[in-house]
């Protein structure tokens, strides 16, 4: 009988030790995700640091998409 209190709370250890393990992986996750600065270029190797997004042509130019004024809203 004691042996299998022994099992369950060998489980119940392992099992409670795999949570905080879990936890602290998803934080470095998060945390590492937020610590992230990155830029995007499209055309360009080396977008400018102060850009989020930097396109860069020499042959075309940007089209962004026309809404009527009742979608703005």
């Amino acid at each position: 009988m004691l042996q299998k209190w022994a099992g369950l709370y060998s489980f119940l250890r392992n099992f409670y030790i795999f949570k905080i393990m879990k936890k602290l992986l998803v934080s470095r996750v998060l945390l590492i995700t937020y610590l992230k600065e990155g830029q995007v270029g499209i055309g360009t190797t080396s977008p400018n640091s102060d850009a989020v997004l930097d396109i860069t042509s020499t042959t075309s130019g940007l089209l962004l998409p026309r809404l009527p004024f009742i979608n703005t809203n």
